[in-house]
C-alpha cells in the first residue's frame, strides 16, 4: 500500500476534490445500485437524490392511482455525510412506526445529489439554500412532512425549513440530533483534532484521486485525526471510472462552504419566536465531541417547555451512552426518547401518533 503523506503544513492548497462531474456521477450510480431500501430516485427533475423507507403498513405507489401520502418524516444527514448514514436508523423507526414512511435525502454537494445538474444547486452553498432544496423536493413529491429529523448540519437545515415555512400550514415536529441552534466556534469541539474546521481543509489539501481508501485513513491518522473519523471519511470514497484510484462522492468545495455556513448560522431567533405548530426537540449526546457555547445549554433548558397558550414548544433531551453519531451509538435509546419513554412532558405520546394527539390547533 502507498505510504500516507505527512500532515499538510500552513497555506493549504485546494486539491481537485469534487470537480469531476463524470466521476461523481459514476460514484453516485454505484451507491444507488447497492441500496436495499424500497425506493430511490436520482432521475427526472427531482432537485435532490432521495430514497424512501416505508413502514410495513404503507402501500407503495401504483401507476395511475392517487392517494394521500402517509405520515412522512424527512431525515437529513450532516456535513460530509450522505443519506445512507441514516438508512439503518430509518428502518428501525419504520419498525416502530409501521404506518409512516421516512424520506432520506442527499443534501446538495453530498452523495448522489452531487452528480445532479448544476442548475439544481447554484451558489451560495449554505444552510438556507440546503433548506430551500428540501422544500423544493417536498413540493416535487407533493408531501408535507409531519416530522423533520436532522443530524448535526441536517438539524440546522430542519430548523431553517421551519423558519422558511412560517406560518406553518400544519403542525410539525423537529428532532435536532446533537447540534445547537447558535453559531459554532472550533474551540467548542472537545477534541479539536476532529473538528470539521480542521478536517475539511485537510481533505481539500489532498491531491485526488487517491490510490486506495486505506491511503486516506492512514493520511488522516498520521495528521492527528481519530481512527473513527478517518474510517468515516473513507466511506465517502468510491472507485474512479478507470479503476485507477478512489475519489470523493461529494463536491468537497461546496461542502466546505456549507460547513462554514453551519458554523455561522444563528437560529436562536426562531426558538425565541416559535411559529405555532412547531415542536422542537434537541437531543444532546452524552459523549458528544461538540460542547455547547457558554450559557447555550442553560438558555436552551430555560426556554424549554410548552409555549403558553400555543401549540408549540421546545424540549431538551440527553441521550446516554452515545457520541456524536447518536443514531448509531444508541438507536434504541434515541427511539425511546422519540417515543416519549420517561419524558417529563405530561402530554408525551409516541412520535408516530403526532400531531393528532400532540397538538390541538
Amino acid at each position: 500500500a502507498a505510504a500516507a503523506p505527512a500532515a499538510p503544513a500552513g497555506g493549504r492548497q485546494r486539491g481537485r476534490c469534487g470537480r469531476h462531474a463524470e466521476r461523481l456521477r459514476t460514484c453516485a450510480s454505484a451507491t444507488a445500485a447497492e441500496s436495499t431500501t424500497p425506493f430511490s430516485s436520482t432521475a427526472g427533475d427531482s432537485p435532490l437524490a432521495y430514497e424512501i423507507v416505508r413502514g410495513a403498513n404503507v402501500k407503495p405507489p401504483e401507476d395511475g392511482v392517487r392517494r394521500a401520502p402517509p405520515p412522512t418524516a424527512v431525515m437529513l444527514h450532516g456535513v460530509l455525510g450522505a443519506r445512507r448514514n441514516l438508512t439503518g436508523f430509518a428502518r428501525q423507526l419504520a419498525r416502530a412506526a409501521p404506518d409512516w414512511q421516512f424520506l432520506l435525502v442527499d443534501l446538495r454537494n453530498h452523495g448522489a445529489s452531487a452528480a445532479l445538474a448544476p442548475q439544481f444547486h447554484p451558489a451560495p452553498h449554505c444552510v438556507m439554500t440546503a433548506a430551500q432544496d428540501v422544500h423544493a423536493l417536498l413540493r416535487h413529491l407533493r408531501i408535507f412532512p409531519r416530522a423533520l429529523i436532522g443530524h448535526s448540519f441536517g438539524a440546522k437545515v430542519a430548523l431553517e425549513m421551519v423558519e422558511l415555512a412560517r406560518p406553518l400550514p400544519l403542525p410539525v415536529q423537529v428532532w435536532a440530533l446533537d447540534t445547537a441552534p447558535g453559531p459554532v466556534a472550533p474551540s467548542q469541539y472537545l477534541d479539536n483534532n476532529d473538528s470539521p474546521a480542521d478536517l475539511i481543509p485537510y481533505l481539500q489539501s489532498l491531491d485526488m484521486p487517491l490510490p486506495t481508501k486505506e491511503y486516506l485513513t492512514n493520511a488522516l491518522m498520521s495528521g492527528g485525526f481519530s481512527q473513527a473519523v478517518a474510517a468515516w471519511a473513507a466511506t465517502n470514497l468510491c472507485e474512479t471510472e478507470d479503476g485507477e484510484g478512489v475519489d470523493w462522492l461529494f463536491n468537497l468545495d461546496g461542502v466546505a462552504d456549507m460547513y462554514y455556513s453551519y458554523a455561522e448560522t444563528d437560529l436562536w431567533p426562531t426558538l425565541d419566536n416559535l411559529p405555532e405548530g412547531a415542536l422542537l426537540n434537541f437531543v444532546k449526546a452524552e459523549r458528544s465531541l461538540h460542547a455547547w457555547g457558554p450559557g447555550e445549554y442553560e438558555r436552551m433548558t430555560h426556554c424549554a417547555g410548552r409555549a403558553a397558550g400555543q401549540a408549540a414548544g421546545i424540549f431538551v433531551h440527553t441521550l446516554p451512552d452515545a457520541g456524536h453519531w447518536v443514531h448509531i451509538d444508541n438507536p434504541k435509546g434515541l427511539i425511546d426518547i422519540m417515543s416519549g419513554v420517561g419524558e417529563a412532558d405530561p402530554l408525551s405520546v409516541p412520535f408516530a401518533q403526532w400531531p393528532e394527539r400532540k397538538f390541538l390547533v
